[in-house]
């Protein structure tokens, strides 16, 4: 089986960026030790409502999308940094 190519979007490093501790350093936990958003002052809990359908079609498309960030807070947080970029306007 080929690796498939996977396509990233302009927000990946700004995703990156907050993927990291409070601290500044990277999210990489060291061998053995686990790491919870959960217990990151960076993060909030949001509890959110979604139709069922809906979340699992999503989610489909983004585990075959982004497999390094298989993480539906993830997703939320990649669709919501791409809805506060400006708009790209277009050169006519």
């Amino acid at each position: 089986m080929g690796t498939a190519k996977v396509k990233t979007s302009g927000f990946a490093s700004a995703l990156q960026g907050i993927r990291q501790n409070s601290n500044g350093s990277p999210a990489t936990p060291a061998k053995g030790e686990r790491t919870a958003k959960s217990t990151d002052p960076a993060y909030k809990g949001t509890k959110v409502f979604l139709h069922s359908e809906t979340r699992k079609l999503a989610w489909r498309k983004w585990e075959d999308e982004h497999p390094e960030t298989p993480d539906l807070s993830d997703m939320l947080q990649a669709l919501m940094l791409e809805y506060l970029e400006p708009p790209k306007h277009k050169n006519t």
